[in-house]
Formats: C-alpha cells, structure tokens, sequence
C-alpha cells in the first residue's frame, strides 16, 4: 500500500481519485517536466529526466491499482461519482455547443438582415432616382412640345422644313456645277471626243 501512497504522492493526487484525475495529473506533470524543456541545460535536463521517469512509474502503479480495483468490483463500468462527472461535463460541454449555435445563428441573422436592408436602401433610391429622371424627361419633352407650338404660326411652313428647302436647292445647284466642270474638262482632254 505504501507504493500507491508514494504513486499518488508523486502525482499530487488525493488518496479517493478517478482515473479522469489521474490522467489529467499526469499530463499536466509530464509538460511541467519534459526533460525538452530544458536543453539548455544538462543538470537540469537530468533531473528532469529523473523525475519524468518517477511520474511515469506513478502514473502505471495508479493505474494499475485503479484498474484491479474496477476489475474486482461487482458492477462493471466506472463508479457512480465518476458517472456523474462524466454526465455533468458532458451536459455542460452540450450547453456550450448549444449556446455557440445559437450565437452563430443569431450573427449570421444579423448579417442577413443588415445585408437585406442595405440592399432595399439601395433599389429603394434606384426606384426613387428613376422616377425622379422619368419624371424630368416627361417635363423637359412636354416643355419642347409647348415651344414648338408656340414658334409654328398656322397655316404657314414651319421654320424646320424651309432650310431644308434650300439645302435641296443648293445641293442641285451644285450637282450641276460640278456636271459642268466635268464636261468642260473632258473637252479639253480629250477634243476628238
């Protein structure tokens, strides 16, 4: 017995523990103690070789007790305490995952909602600014419309078709022209022709 008082000594352990505890002594002692940590130094990377190799030895002879003590009982699984750690984590692991859902989906909610109201801020002042042009355009066409009126006197040419008249006759006039400049030239080239 007094190898497992040491054992549990050496992983600074109570005399009633679960193996959950004895697991989570040892690795905390085993980082603490790695002899790695200390390459910078051969006296203590010795004595925390020394020591590594003490909780190693600890760690297997609790163990080893825990484990002929659980194959000697009458049920078989871990004790009723050690059952109720385990279902207490796990409740509180199951409400850490529900509670971090939950904040996912409530961010990505508000991201949805943000996302949704900047764009109908968006189409509501497209629709706003094309109304207001369409809008414009219709006055600016019906003020043309109104001064178009207003300069054609009745019964009377209007103003857009008599330089269009005279664009034709001055076009003739110059088809002509050039008809005779054409024909005073081939004369003079060619006179036998």
């Amino acid at each position: 017995m007094s190898d497992l008082k040491d054992a549990l000594a050496v992983l600074e352990l109570p005399p009633k523990t679960t193996r959950s505890e004895v697991k989570k002594a040892y690795r905390q002692l085993a980082k603490v103690w790695h002899p790695d940590r200390f390459r910078g130094d051969p006296d203590l990377q010795a004595k925390a070789e020394k020591k590594l190799k003490q909780i190693n030895q600890a760690y297997s002879t609790v163990m080893g007790h825990l484990k002929a003590r659980h194959q000697g009982s009458t049920h078989a699984g871990p004790s009723p305490e050690e059952e109720r750690r385990r279902a207490a984590e796990e409740a509180r692991r199951a409400r850490e995952a529900q509670r971090r859902r939950e904040q996912a989906q409530q961010r990505a909610e508000q991201s949805r909602r943000s996302a949704r109201s900047t764009w109908e801020e968006e189409r509501r002042r497209a629709a706003e600014d094309a109304t207001r042009r369409a809008g414009e355009r219709r006055a600016a066409e019906e003020a043309q419309r109104q001064a178009r009126k207003a300069e054609k006197p009745s019964g009377v040419l209007p103003r857009t078709v008599t330089p269009l008249v005279f664009d034709v006759g001055l076009g003739l006039i110059l088809l002509m022209a050039i008809g005779l400049l054409v024909m005073a030239s081939i004369s003079v080239l060619a006179p036998d022709y």
